[in-house]
């Protein structure tokens, strides 16, 4: 078998196995959505749009960039967000779901850190940064343990919409730059899938 027939081969079995898995997917939901006027609620008749389900270079690609958005967005119900997102700009939803729960454990405490320092550093050069630091949350959590809470978080409190402004930026920044960047690697692995399948 020669190098093209193996790549064909490759790519109707990948595309047998998801077309099989949509299929058993709309078969579930379906039936899901039939049993209590619950599931007709949180199934609305629009995500079962065909094209929200295609394994298109487009469809697939705006799938995973909204996933990975909310991937590491400081928000609760991402799942939702992502799916929403999908269908809003008619991407694929289980690529949208999956990215969207790529994020392990305890990630929080490394990335809504870095989101902050972000948004910091890019609201610094314009004189709106806060006076908050990582040393200034670890002198007051010594202070909690020896103090009342309402002051030892009087000096933080004070900074608090400037430091939720310096988060919401930081997020943004972030979220967008890398759903930016799932997306261009996305339709690049395609691109590079079929100039294979060409040769």
């Amino acid at each position: 078998m020669n190098a093209a027939t193996r790549t064909d081969s490759q790519t109707i079995c990948l595309s047998f196995s998801y077309s099989s898995f949509i299929r058993r997917t709309d078969d579930y939901l379906r039936r899901k959505r039939d049993q209590s006027r619950l599931w007709r609620y949180l199934l609305p008749g629009q995500i079962f749009i065909p094209e929200l389900w295609l394994w298109q270079p487009g469809n697939v690609a705006v799938g995973a960039a909204w996933g990975i958005f909310w991937a590491i967005a400081p928000v609760p119900m991402q799942s939702i967000f992502a799916i929403l997102c999908a269908m809003w700009h008619r991407a694929n939803i289980p690529v949208a779901l999956g990215a969207c729960w790529i994020s392990f454990p305890g990630y929080q405490l490394i990335v809504w850190p870095a989101q902050w320092w972000l948004g910091h550093a890019l609201l610094t050069p314009f004189g709106l940064e806060s006076d908050f630091s990582l040393r200034m949350a670890k002198d007051t959590v010594q202070a909690i343990l020896n103090k009342p809470i309402s002051v030892a978080c009087a000096d933080i409190g004070a900074q608090l919409p400037t430091i939720a402004t310096e988060l919401l930026v930081g997020c943004l920044v972030s979220c967008s730059a890398s759903a930016i960047l799932v997306y261009a690697a996305v339709r690049t692995a395609f691109l590079i899938f079929h100039r294979r399948n060409a040769e």
